[in-house]
């Protein structure tokens, strides 16, 4: 994704624009999201359509998206955790473009229980050969360049026990 502008001018109330996330209360209201959707939203994209196409093929009602931000030497520091129905997730593609931007590693996944299975870290030769010996994904995401995630749909429920 393509940075534009200085996203984060007049975000907080004493007027600075400090990009560190968290500093200031006012990123979590109604200003942040209007001056994020101003910078990152300007209309609806393939990111929308991505997204789209991948909660329909999950299936799920609800979903755990979860943002991965990195520290120093690029170690896992900390999760942002949120629990989202398809149009709140939808609503919060901004946000999640803005953790993306900021390098945090996204991930979507059905909440509770589950007819699918998550297969990880595949080069796009294991994804054809899947599809060659008869597994069809549901989805398949790339996660990086050379990377992708496929998600296999079963006929029956997992619950976790």
């Amino acid at each position: 994704m393509a940075k534009s502008g200085h996203w984060s001018e007049n975000i907080c109330k004493d007027g600075s624009a400090d990009s560190a996330i968290g500093s200031c209360n006012e990123r979590d209201g109604a200003k942040y999201r209007r001056v994020y959707k101003s910078a990152f939203s300007r209309a609806r994209d393939i990111t929308h359509d991505a997204v789209e196409r991948q909660l329909t093929a999950m299936g799920a009602e609800l979903f755990e998206v979860g943002a991965l931000q990195r520290g120093e030497g690029n170690k896992p520091q900390f999760m942002l955790l949120r629990t989202w129905d398809r149009k709140s997730l939808i609503e919060s593609i901004p946000w999640l473009r803005y953790q993306n931007w900021h390098e945090s590693h996204i991930f979507v996944r059905p909440k509770g229980k589950s007819n699918l299975t998550l297969i990880d870290d595949l080069k796009i030769t294991a994804v054809a050969q899947m599809r060659q010996e008869g597994f069809q994904p549901a989805v398949v995401v790339q996660t990086s360049p050379g990377s992708y995630q496929v998600w296999i749909k079963h006929t029956s429920f997992w619950t976790g026990s």
